[in-house]
């Protein structure tokens, strides 16, 4: 059985991109996600990486985590109501003009996203391990 370490992923990934295969670029962009929402805000992943949103889905959704996926899916609903297409200009766009008391006021994807990681993690070990690959978090 292949190993894989997260951490180690994501610090490649990191360097070089272009250097992953196709099941660290899985593992890479959830754990990614999960960083760059921690560092910079929840919104920053749709507006400086939206190319890899479809990949978050599919592994996502390949590990059965549809908690995860509810929770891009309501924040995309979100979007959507307030007439912001889901496209990284867009978004873009709203939050540089947005009052703050849309800042204030507005849910806390990134917390309700980082409550289910624990649960996340382990589904994706459990994606990753039927693949005959051994994920270390």
């Amino acid at each position: 059985m292949k190993t894989l370490n997260v951490d180690n992923i994501l610090d490649k990934g990191l360097q070089d991109e272009d250097s992953l295969t196709q099941d660290e670029k899985m593992i890479y962009v959830v754990a990614y996600f999960e960083s760059i929402s921690d560092m910079e805000g929840w919104d920053h992943f749709f507006t400086y990486s939206m190319e890899w949103y479809p990949l978050l889905i599919k592994i996502l959704k390949l590990a059965g985590d549809f908690s995860s996926t509810k929770i891009i899916q309501d924040y995309k609903t979100h979007l959507k109501e307030l007439g912001v297409a889901f496209n990284a200009q867009d978004i873009d766009t709203f939050l540089t003009k947005a009052p703050n008391e849309y800042y204030s006021s507005c849910v806390d994807w990134r917390e309700k996203f980082s409550n289910s990681a624990e649960q996340r993690w382990q589904l994706i070990i459990r994606y990753f391990k039927t693949l005959n690959i051994r994920l270390e978090t």
